[in-house]
């Protein structure tokens, strides 16, 4: 339930109707019956590093990650999925031009201590089994850091019967590497897939300490519209509190569902094309989509001219688990009915 303030008259500053203010209130209502879609479910087949499963077909890595993923003839994945621990610096975490000096900043420590742009990663082999009808690929990759720290990502991949794959992913984070910028899985789509779906924080951007102004609810939007053309390019596009999304081109689409929550976003762009760039006009576009699954960004704080971020708005070190679903539908499709069935 939304109650909303709003101008009844206009004055100088605003015209009548203008929102003032907005409270959102949660109502605890029992879901109503035979609202989740039901997936049929099939044999999984397995040949080798490949699996078939209905109209999907995916095809692992030999360090565990999907390298291709069609659904009824459409491939879903320009690359592997990987995991991402970067973000383009705002102009909170630092200046631009003295992101390499400013030491004070929190950006130089994520660039020229940790190297979180070159971050080197080891794998390990990944182990296939079809058991029970499931079928499970385990791995772990170990990230080495500029100042010789590593993270470790331990990684549970289970396809099921119905088409869906299940990701558990445990990081590592050690005390050398406290107070990353993210946590979290990039999943890049090829060319086409512009719908962007999902049910959280919004319309606009967000953050864990930056979205009072926002509203929970079913949002359709489109990728290009989710870059936010700052002064200095750098990361934009964030929502919070979100529960699922999906990313399709009209004819096919991704699913990503989380158990409780996560953070979302979907660019045309990577980080690191934020990062390199000073003006906007030297920000290209890129053919595919990257749908960024979070468990968390930082937040971002006051401090290009205050304060840094509140301690309780920063990924520290420790052992940080992120589990979601990931199912390829048809598009358009009922999202919120295949959601539901999670």
């Amino acid at each position: 339930m939304i109650f909303s303030a709003k101008q009844k008259n206009a004055t100088l500053w605003a015209k009548a109707g203008f929102e003032v203010g907005h409270e959102q209130c949660k109502l605890e209502l029992p879901p109503p019956a035979g609202i989740a879609a039901a997936l049929p479910a099939s044999k999984i087949v397995r040949d080798g590093r490949t699996a078939t499963v209905g109209d999907s077909k995916l095809v692992f890595g030999a360090d565990g990650l999907p390298e291709s993923w069609t659904f009824r003839g459409t491939e879903l994945l320009a690359a592997a999925p990987a995991e991402q621990f970067m973000r383009g610096t705002t102009d909170n975490d630092a200046i631009r031009c003295f992101i390499h000096t400013d030491v004070r900043k929190t950006g130089y420590r994520w660039l020229e201590t940790y190297g979180l742009d070159k971050l080197k990663r080891k794998d390990s082999a990944a182990e296939l089994r079809l058991e029970n009808g499931v079928l499970s690929v385990t791995s772990e990759s170990v990230y080495i850091a500029k100042n010789k720290a590593k993270l470790t990502v331990k990684r549970s991949l289970s396809l099921l019967p119905e088409g869906a794959l299940a990701v558990n992913l445990e990081f590592d984070v050690p005390a050398e590497l406290d107070d990353l910028p993210r946590l979290g899985w990039t999943v890049a789509l090829p060319g086409g897939f512009e719908n962007f779906t999902f049910y959280g924080n919004g319309p606009h951007e967000n953050y864990c300490d930056r979205h009072a102004g926002s509203v929970v609810s079913l949002y359709k939007q489109k990728v290009g519209d989710q870059f936010q053309p700052y002064l200095v390019p750098q990361e934009c596009g964030n929502h919070t509190a979100v529960r699922f999304a999906a990313i399709d081109n009209g004819k096919v689409g991704l699913l990503a569902v989380v158990p409780q929550k996560m953070e979302c976003s979907a660019h045309h762009n990577t980080p690191a094309d934020f990062q390199a760039a000073l003006h906007t006009n030297e920000l290209e576009p890129r053919p595919e989509t990257f749908f960024n699954l979070d468990l968390g960004q930082r937040g971002l704080g006051t401090n290009s001219c205050g304060e840094d971020t509140l301690l309780r708005y920063r990924l520290h070190s420790g052992v940080h688990r992120f589990s979601f679903y990931l199912l390829p539908f048809a598009a358009p499709g009922r999202i919120g009915e295949l959601a539901r069935w999670f």
